[in-house]
């Protein structure tokens, strides 16, 4: 399991690195310690969220040196623990139930994928996407007061968010 987080860790660097977003030298390090520390059945579930978090950080044109990352991660763990305490854990896959090898693939073509359907949005969309389907605490008026737009439009907006997305699953065979 060990080879197949640093595989997956190393995978991520590169296709971050393809998306122009530069990393610290130790970021492989820094996520498998993170990893074993919010356990290592999470690890995909992680560089999802890393990838999210770098994404949003290069559109803001944010540098993202070692001590950006582990704030990152640090956040992304948190939140993850308090999904695993509320849902209890995804369960740990064996080397029966997967082929890591493509798993990885699959998930990298994926990332890829993705990155490109935020690409897509706009800033005030990735921030009513990010309340839609990320953020734990919905607070529709604080993104509305943020993006200074009226409540109809927000609701339009998300709407539209809502049907890219169901676009981008649907012709991505996402789920």
């Amino acid at each position: 399991m060990a080879n197949e987080i640093k595989e997956y860790s190393s995978s991520l660097k590169k296709e971050l690195h393809k998306l122009q977003v530069e990393l610290p030298d130790k970021f492989e390090d820094i996520f498998i310690k993170n990893v074993y520390r919010i356990g290592i059945s999470n690890y995909v579930e992680l560089g999802s969220w890393i990838m999210i978090e770098c994404l949003e950080k290069k559109k803001k044109e944010e540098y993202i040196d070692e001590q950006a990352l582990l704030r990152i991660i640090d956040n992304i763990r948190h939140r993850i623990a308090r999904r695993v305490r509320h849902e209890g854990p995804q369960g740990i896959l064996t080397n029966e139930e997967i082929d890591t090898k493509t798993n990885i693939e699959e998930t990298a073509l994926l990332r890829h994928r993705f990155s490109i359907f935020l690409k897509n949005l706009s800033y005030d969309e990735i921030r009513i996407f990010e309340y839609f389907f990320i953020e734990e605490e919905k607070d529709k008026e604080k993104i509305i007061k943020e993006l200074g737009i009226s409540q109809a439009t927000f609701y339009r907006r998300l709407e539209g968010i809502k049907q890219k997305f169901r676009h981008f699953v649907a012709n991505n065979g996402v789920m």
